[in-house]
């Protein structure tokens, strides 16, 4: 368990005291949350061949394809959870807010671009042999 949700139920399981279950330090532990949950999903699938058949990791039993898509959906919960916090709590600057959106798409993509990135040249070899063939 990491992240902020984890570090607030401490914090009250050990007799501390939340004002309110909807206010600004709730809404951004979820955010951060949502931050360590991609990490770890992100390295999962950045270790998926060295852990396979020694380590049982999420992505692991899931699958590389099922990994990809489970950090795919903990990223649009994170846009989600950022941009409902801007609305709720408006006073959330909206350059600031710019950046942190940006940070939660181009994190996911940078941690993962050893695993993208053949991908996305496999796509422009077939690409380049159906233009080929066209010709």
């Amino acid at each position: 368990m990491f992240g902020g949700l984890p570090f607030i139920a401490g914090y009250t399981l050990a007799g501390g005291v939340i004002s309110a279950l909807v206010s600004l330090p709730v809404a951004s532990a979820l955010v951060c949350t949502f931050i360590c949950c991609e990490a770890l999903i992100a390295h999962e699938i950045q270790d998926y061949h060295e852990d396979f058949g020694t380590t049982y990791t999420t992505v692991v039993g899931i699958g590389l394809r099922n990994g990809a898509l489970l950090l795919g959906i903990t990223t649009v919960l994170s846009l989600v959870a950022l941009e409902l916090t801007a609305w709720w709590f408006g006073g959330v600057d909206i350059a600031l807010n710019a950046a942190i959106f940006i940070f939660l798409i181009a994190y996911p993509l940078y941690s993962c671009r050893d695993s993208l990135t053949p991908a996305v040249g496999r796509g422009r070899m077939l690409l380049n042999n159906r233009i080929s063939r066209i010709r």
